[in-house]
């Protein structure tokens, strides 16, 4: 059974080992296609539009989002928020309906 996915508004110690639970590269079928995938939902995301999908998409994507994150080492604070941004965006879409 997969974990529950992290609130929005978790922090990246928290959302991260989340996101490391799914294999994006498999679910795209490649990095390419990931990164593909993964840039549209991030522009998508930072236009302030809705990021939807299946829960195995979204999974992806913050997958995605963590391969991203990562490689970026000290982040400025509106850099910060910007990322957070779309770990945010993405958590909220996997919250479990009632």
């Amino acid at each position: 059974k997969a974990s529950q996915p992290p609130k929005p508004g978790a922090s990246p110690d928290e959302w991260q080992p989340y996101a490391l639970e799914f294999d994006g590269y498999e679910y795209a079928g490649g990095g390419d296609e990931l990164r593909a995938l993964y840039g549209e939902a991030r522009a998508r995301i930072l236009a302030g539009e809705p990021v939807s999908g299946t829960t195995e998409y979204l999974r992806a994507m913050l997958f995605a989002h963590q391969r991203h994150y990562r490689i970026m080492e000290m982040l400025s604070e509106e850099s910060e928020a910007r990322e957070q941004r779309v770990a945010d965006a993405i958590l909220a879409e996997l919250q479990p309906t009632a």
